[in-house]
């Protein structure tokens, strides 16, 4: 089945923009890579033309982080301030393809990506810009987690709790297969 923006895509005359959502702590910013405001699910996005910038987007079908670089000038300086705050890290970002019909409003789009922000810069100067660097869920897949899945850790977590109770003793435990006693040695030698 072919989705609505495939059908736009296959056109000759394609118009098509960039929609971005990053979600700040304090705002929600929402732009795109044409001109004016647009309206795509119910979301309002402002147009910053050759204003803003996108870095290319990979597909990627399997488990390594994918991420994409986002670049903003001539922005509000409410904006600014929450990238010089540094309370950004692990912030939502979304990127839609949009085809715009004849009067430059979405006919179609479709998610491209969706992930965590890992990084932002201001650059001030002759140009001020906003480079945010940004990656997929896969991001967080190699990082060591602080959780221990066993009883001291969920007690920390949870006091009272003891799911994880008995979670310890059971490499100890002869395991008992159709009747016959079989001794799995559960730890590395």
């Amino acid at each position: 089945m072919t989705t609505p923006l495939e059908t736009a895509l296959a056109r000759d005359d394609v118009r098509l923009a960039f929609a971005v959502e990053i979600q700040w702590p304090e705002i929600t910013a929402r732009f795109h890579t044409s001109l004016g405001d647009l309206t795509l699910d119910g979301m309002t996005f402002s147009g910053v033309g050759a204003l803003g910038e996108i870095g290319t987007i990979k597909e990627n079908s399997g488990n390594s982080p994918t991420q994409i670089d986002i670049t903003l000038s001539g922005f509000d300086d409410s904006l600014r301030g929450e990238v010089m705050r540094a309370r950004y890290h692990g912030r939502p970002v979304t990127v839609w393809l949009v085809s715009l019909d004849d009067d430059h409003q979405p006919e179609a789009s479709e998610i491209v990506f969706r992930g965590k922000i890992i990084d932002a810069k201001v650059k001030t100067g002759k140009q001020n810009s906003i480079k945010v660097k940004a990656s997929n869920r896969f991001e967080d897949w190699d990082k060591k987690r602080s959780d221990r899945f066993n009883d001291e850790s969920q007690n920390a977590r949870h006091p009272g709790d003891r799911v994880f109770k008995y979670v310890s003793d059971t490499a100890k435990r002869e395991i008992t297969f159709a009747g016959k006693k079989t001794e799995f040695n559960l730890r590395a030698s």
